[in-house]
């Protein structure tokens, strides 16, 4: 059993996210005091899992502190590797869950897909613009007048463009 200060140290959060929790009848009191076991089952049974813990954000920076402070592995006898090691695994483990959700909310695309779409957006683009001179040639070849042969290029650019703007990939 411990107080609320106590667990939300222990926790990595803010009193006050441990008070709001309680007042939310997300955490519950016994004589005062936190039962330790039992609040992290409902914590996590309770929490958002769109926000990230400020645990899981701290281990993140731990394991990078200690990546760039050390160049070779703890040694295996004083437990930090095993830490170490677990919380490269769960820093590892939310940004996957992470990546899952953007790519079920279609905000993640695959990279090769996206490369294809854009050569195949850059192909059309290539052979409409080749394709341009033969087509307005003829028309402003039977003009005088200067102003009529800028509209007819600035027709023909803007349908090209506007053709272009309507691509779809296979």
């Amino acid at each position: 059993m411990m107080t609320q200060a106590e667990y939300a140290r222990r926790r990595g959060c803010s009193r006050n996210a441990v008070n709001k929790a309680i007042k939310a009848g997300k955490i519950s009191l016994v004589d005062r005091l936190i039962d330790e076991a039992e609040a992290d089952a409902a914590w996590e049974r309770n929490r958002d899992p769109r926000q990230e813990s400020k645990i899981a954000a701290g281990a993140s920076e731990a394991v990078s502190a200690y990546d760039s402070s050390h160049t070779e592995p703890p040694p295996a006898g004083d437990g930090l590797a095993l830490t170490v090691a677990r919380t490269r695994h769960e820093v590892a483990k939310a940004r996957r869950a992470e990546l899952g959700v953007k790519e079920l909310e279609h905000k993640l695309i695959d990279g090769d897909q996206a490369e294809a779409a854009w050569a195949g957006m850059i192909k059309s683009a290539r052979q409409k613009a080749l394709l341009l001179p033969s087509e307005l040639g003829p028309k402003v070849a039977v003009e005088t007048d200067p102003v009529q042969c800028t509209e007819i290029i600035r027709t023909g650019i803007f349908a090209m463009l506007t053709e272009l703007a309507e691509y779809r990939p296979d």
